[in-house]
């Protein structure tokens, strides 16, 4: 055994069949495809594959914008509501807990983006799920259009003027 390993052609041989032994198993495990298009690596849950999930249905409506002065408040602050209820769940989006709300000016600015906790807030007092943003007077007066978006949501208000004020 040893002396083969010092013969010059019994090495040439061994690496011509570990090289032959490593293009089959490529090949083998790629199903034999040679001009297939490479794939996506893909992350690993931790889960066992399983059957395709069904793609999320989007559910678009209208989001309700006002202007917002908490009792006692010196500043006030962007109210935005969901139209009903029943969309704030985390089933709507699929399991996402967070979505982003984006909000434009009259121009068409983007005023800002910002993560935003799903589902919204319930709050006694208020009908509907909504969020709070503090802003200030400049911001609320110049906003046009909020969006919020995620997972299983494309979420959009649109206001003509100013924001009207929350009663």
């Amino acid at each position: 055994m040893m002396r083969s390993m010092r013969n010059p052609r019994a090495l040439l041989a061994a690496g011509i069949a570990l090289a032959l032994v490593v293009v089959g198993v490529v090949l083998l495990s790629s199903g034999g495809e040679t001009n297939a298009p490479a794939r996506a690596p893909q992350r690993s849950t931790g889960h066992r594959p399983g059957p395709p999930q069904p793609a999320l249905p989007v559910h678009r409506a209208a989001l309700r914008l006002q202007k917002f002065r908490p009792q006692g408040a010196e500043r006030a602050e962007l109210l935005i509501s969901l139209p009903a209820a029943r969309l704030n769940a985390t089933r709507t989006t699929g399991g996402a807990t967070s979505v982003t709300l984006t909000c434009f000016s009259a121009n068409g600015a983007q005023a800002f983006a910002v993560p935003t906790a799903w589902p919204l807030q319930e709050e006694f007092g208020f009908p509907l799920p909504h969020i709070h943003v503090p802003a200030g007077r400049q911001l609320l007066d110049g906003l046009r259009r909020c969006r919020l978006t995620g997972p299983g949501i494309d979420l959009e208000g649109h206001v003509a003027g100013r924001l009207p004020l929350a009663r």
